[in-house]
């Protein structure tokens, strides 16, 4: 069900973000990257499986901007 795998790959990117906040710079830098990455391809999935208007969707960017924020990188900023 592409539903799930939208919610595993945002959970997953939330977990990549907490491991960031645990880690020393360069070790953060490495998981906040991965981080987004997750996050944009379950906002991605959300797009297509169900559409930018609905709550999930939402919910997903809110975790997407919040791993671009501690990102922090120029790329991201614009984002």
């Amino acid at each position: 069900d592409k539903v799930m795998l939208c919610k595993m790959l945002n959970s997953a990117g939330e977990c990549a973000s907490i491991l960031g906040d645990y880690g020393n710079f360069e070790d953060s830098q490495g998981w906040y990257e991965e981080a987004v990455r997750l996050h944009r391809q379950s906002y991605d999935l959300y797009v297509v499986t169900l559409g930018k208007g609905k709550p999930l969707t939402g919910w997903c960017m809110e975790h997407l901007a919040g791993a671009c924020r501690r990102l922090d990188t120029q790329a991201s900023r614009q984002e």
